[in-house]
C-alpha cells in the first residue's frame, strides 16, 4: 500500500508539471523536452504489461491520460484498502490497537503500510496549502517524510491521529534562511538536501534542524537516524568541515581514519581504542592544518605512543 501511494504521488507529481508546460500558449523546445521527460519519469512505475500500452500510444497526450487512468485506479484502490484496515483499527480499544499493530503479521504491516502511506498523503496535502517554492517544499517532504516513515508502529500511529504530519510540514517551514559560506541566502531545510552544499553549510542546517525538533523525542530519534553522520561532523571546527570537502574525503575515508587504531596496533603500537578516539578530533586539525599530510598529522598526534619505535618502523 505504501508502495501504491508512492506510485500515486510520482503520477501526480509529473502530471501536474506536465500540464503546465502543456498549458503555454507557445512551447520551446526544450518545454517539449521537458514534457517527453516528465512522462518517462512516471511510466518508470509502471508494470510490464502496463509498460507495453503506454510504448503503443503514439502521442504525449495518449500517454499522460493513460498515466491519469492508473492513477485514479490506484486511488480507488487505495481507498479501498485504507476502509478496510480503519475498519479493523476502529473495532480495537488502545491496548489492542498497539498490539495488533506491533504483531508483525501480515495484516499488522498492512495496516502500517496504510497509516504511513495517510501521513504521507497528509504532508503532501499541507505542503500544497503552504504554497512554498519548489525547493524549499520539496527538501521539507524529503526530511519529513523520513520521520513518518522511520517511528515505531505505536509513533507512526499516533501521528496519524494527531495529524502531526501537517504540523511537521509547517514547523519546517518556519524554519527560516542562513548565509551560506559562498555568502548565498537559501533556506536552511534546502541546504540540509541539497548535495552540493558545503558540509560546513550542512551540519549548521542540521543543527538548526534538530533543535526545532526539541521536544518531540521521537521525531528527533527517527530524524538524526538518517542524518546521524552530521552529529559527528558538528563536533568539529570549520576549517577541519573545509579541509573534508576540498579533499572530497567520503564517510567510507572518515570511518577508515576513526578506525585507526587498529592498525596502530597491528603494527604493534601500545594504543588503545578510547586513546585513539580521544585524539581523532587532534587528528583531524592536524591533517587540516596541514593539506592532509596524514604522515607528519599521525607522527604529531600520536608521537608519544609511536616513540618506541624506530623510524623506519613508524613508517
Amino acid at each position: 500500500m505504501y508502495e501504491l501511494q508512492n506510485r500515486i504521488d510520482s503520477f501526480d507529481k509529473s502530471i501536474d508539471a506536465f500540464d503546465k508546460l502543456d498549458g503555454k500558449l507557445i512551447k520551446t523546445n526544450e518545454d517539449l523536452k521537458e514534457m517527453n521527460s516528465l512522462l518517462e519519469e512516471a511510466a518508470n512505475s509502471l508494470t510490464e504489461e502496463e509498460r507495453k500500452v503506454y510504448d503503443s500510444l503514439r502521442t504525449n497526450s495518449e500517454k499522460r491520460n493513460y498515466l491519469q487512468s492508473l492513477r485514479d485506479k490506484d486511488l480507488a484502490k487505495l481507498k479501498q484498502d485504507r476502509a478496510q484496515v480503519d475498519r479493523v483499527l476502529s473495532t480495537l480499544n488502545p491496548t489492542k490497537r498497539s498490539t495488533f499493530l506491533n504483531s508483525n503479521t501480515d495484516d499488522a504491516r498492512m495496516a502500517l503500510d496504510t497509516i504511513k502511506a495517510t501521513n504521507n498523503a497528509a504532508l503532501y496535502e499541507a505542503l500544497d496549502q503552504l504554497g512554498l517554492a519548489t525547493d524549499q517544499s520539496a527538501a521539507i517532504r524529503e526530511v519529513a517524510q523520513y520521520i513518518l516513515e522511520n517511528g515505531s508502529a505505536d509513533d507512526v500511529d499516533r501521528w496519524m491521529q494527531t495529524g502531526f504530519a501537517e504540523k511537521l510540514a509547517e514547523q519546517l517551514s518556519t524554519l527560516g534562511k542562513m548565509t551560506t559560506q559562498a555568502g548565498e541566502t537559501q533556506d536552511i531545510i534546502s541546504v540540509l538536501t541539497d548535495s552540493s552544499s558545503s558540509l560546513a553549510d550542512q551540519v549548521k542546517a542540521f543543527d538548526a534542524i534538530k533543535e526545532s525538533l526539541v521536544g518531540n523525542e521521537e521525531a528527533l530519534k527517527s530524524f538524526q537516524q538518517q542524518y546521524g553522520q552530521y552529529e559527528v561532523f558538528s563536533e568539529m571546527g570549520d576549517d577541519v568541515l573545509d579541509f573534508i570537502d576540498k579533499a572530497k574525503l567520503s564517510i567510507d575515508d572518515l570511518n577508515e581514519l576513526y578506525v585507526g587504531w587498529k592498525k596502530l596496533q597491528k603494527a604493534g603500537v601500545d594504543i588503545t581504542q578510547q586513546q585513539y578516539e580521544s585524539l581523532f578530533p587532534a587528528l583531524m586539525e592536524t591533517l587540516a592544518a596541514t593539506g592532509g599530510d596524514i604522515a607528519y598529522a599521525t607522527e604529531q598526534v600520536f608521537g608519544e605512543y609511536l616513540n618506541q619505535f624506530e623510524y623506519g618502523t613508524k613508517e
